[in-house]
């Protein structure tokens, strides 16, 4: 499996973890630790393993759904 950080809301960082744990096998898809980046910040990095790269792709998708009904 393969890593990538990424950054995203800190608000919503909770709903993602849910959704991807939710609906994805964890061999393809799968967010493994959050790190809070600064205190003034917003945001938040997160790690995520994915098998394949098109995974990251659906998790583009997720990342933009929560966004956007949230």
């Amino acid at each position: 499996m393969n890593e990538l950080k990424l950054v995203y809301d800190k608000e919503l960082i909770d709903n993602l973890i849910e959704r991807i744990s939710a609906i994805y096998p964890e061999n393809a898809l799968s967010i493994t630790s959050v790190e809070e980046s600064d205190i003034n910040d917003n945001s938040v990095w997160f790690t995520v393993k994915y098998g394949d790269p098109c995974w990251l792709v659906r998790l583009g998708w997720e990342m933009q759904d929560i966004r956007h009904y949230s």
